[in-house]
């Protein structure tokens, strides 16, 4: 289907709009995390920009086919890291103004109010702004997950969307209501990556059915190639549940070549090596994930415990 969505980036230390990007053809102009760095820049300028940018990306989120499908993912990490580079105090402020303004009397001041999807009904606007609010208490400085919930439960109050629906799984406090809401989110968008990966972690880690959580990490691999996430857990799962180390490997490798800046990937695959007693491949894929992500903790004790642990061997061996 096609969306039309008017996003307005602002001139340099301009705090109004002054320059509009219309979103026709999804094929055609499409949101890459390229852009998505160019346009965060453009609005960094202005809380109120910032905004309006973070209401806009969520509703690509909302909308798969205005994203780069490669993309997917990288962008929506970085989605989530913006509320805790914010001013969260000012950004709540902000936020919480333009909430209030859906339970007032008048429907046409939010009507009337710049926004930034221009095509949308009042209970379009009123979700994306819940969402915008419920991100804001999730990823922000508070992490207020039971606020974040009800929000969200807000939001699909207003307009029902595959997104909301995962989201709100994301922080729902039981993993009955997480499988809920992730059935629903798939309900809603059948090729929905990221709400069967965690659909599956519920699976594995919650009920332990690691048969149905196996098809889960398939089916969103299938709807996402691109899915380095899924893979990468798709590899802990057969190396922790099904003692499947080739299996494993061959997910480590995928998720490493999706995403190479992916730390995680290198340093379960340097766990894996280490089982199987392939220390020098172990020790490289640690050295990896440190040189990526100075500050990992897993990674920097996976090193220090297989140098101690070569130390002590060589020790014995010279005995």
């Amino acid at each position: 289907s096609q969306h039309n969505a008017l996003f307005s980036l602002p001139f340099p230390n301009q705090s109004r709009f002054l320059t509009f990007v219309m979103i026709q053809h999804p094929s055609n102009c499409v949101l890459s995390i390229n852009s998505f760095q160019v346009h965060l820049r453009q609005v960094s300028d202005s809380l109120e920009n910032k905004v309006n940018f973070i209401i806009y990306v969520l509703y690509c989120l909302s909308h798969p086919e205005l994203l780069k499908p490669e993309d997917t993912f990288h962008i929506y990490d970085a989605f989530k890291k913006l509320f805790s580079s914010c001013n969260y105090r000012d950004m709540k402020m902000l936020l919480g103004q333009k909430l209030n303004r859906f339970f007032s009397d008048n429907d046409m001041q939010v009507m009337n109010e710049n926004f930034p999807i221009v095509q949308c009904t009042f209970l379009e606007r009123k979700h994306y702004t819940f969402m915008a609010y419920a991100y804001l208490l999730c990823e922000g400085e508070k992490r207020s997950m039971k606020r974040s919930c009800k929000y969200l439960s807000e939001a699909l109050q207003a307009h029902e969307t595959s997104f909301a629906y995962f989201s709100r799984g994301r922080v729902a406090p039981s993993a009955t209501e997480k499988i809920q809401d992730y059935l629903s989110s798939i309900r809603m968008d059948e090729t929905h990556s990221i709400a069967y990966n965690n659909l599956a972690l519920q699976f594995e880690n919650a009920l332990n059915k690691f048969d149905v959580a196996l098809e889960y990490y398939n089916l969103a691999i299938k709807y996402h190639p691109y899915d380095y996430i899924s893979y990468n857990n798709r590899a802990l799962l057969h190396e922790n549940r099904f003692n499947d180390r080739a299996s494993a490997l061959g997910d480590y490798e995928s998720s490493i070549r999706l995403n190479e800046l992916y730390s995680t990937a290198w340093n379960n695959r340097g766990v894996c090596y280490k089982r199987m007693q392939r220390y020098d491949l172990a020790l490289a894929d640690y050295e990896r994930a440190i040189a990526i992500d100075s500050t990992y903790e897993n990674a920097i004790q996976n090193r220090e415990f297989l140098l101690t642990f070569l130390r002590r061997l060589s020790v014995i061996g010279n005995m």
